[in-house]
């Protein structure tokens, strides 16, 4: 964690495969990031994503969900989900140090992953800035 940035990645080693065979298989259709765990700053924590040049799918925010959609390479999808960023820049966040958690969950256009993952990522003790006065 950044601690003066107050942003991390969330997934920095998240690996997936695909137990299905047949004309899609190797291939996701959306993954989706939920934030479970949201400090007092609701209106502040944010995920992002970085989108690599090559990758053909589309990003959408809604609520505390990131979705990344469209038919893409599982090695696509994990290089997007390698650059899942966990950002929060309130000047508060030394009064909520509480772990915040993610969920992650597949689509491969035929099955919803039938287990998720649950990322915890621990927010350390940021320094108050001091002001005079």
């Amino acid at each position: 964690f950044n601690v003066d940035s107050g942003e991390t990645l969330v997934f920095p080693h998240i690996m997936i495969s695909d137990g299905d065979v047949g004309p899609d298989a190797g291939y996701l259709y959306e993954v989706a990031v939920k934030m479970l765990h949201i400090g007092p700053n609701i209106e502040l924590e944010r995920l992002s994503v970085t989108l690599p040049p090559h990758a053909n799918v589309s990003v959408s925010y809604v609520g505390k969900m990131l979705s990344v959609s469209g038919k893409a390479t599982i090695f696509e999808y994990v290089e997007v989900l390698h650059t899942v960023l966990y950002h929060n820049p309130s000047d508060t966040l030394h009064l909520d140090t509480s772990n915040r958690t993610f969920e992650l969950l597949a689509f491969d256009g035929n099955h919803t992953a039938n287990s998720t993952v649950t990322m915890t990522v621990h927010v350390p003790q940021r320094k108050q800035q001091s002001t005079m006065t």
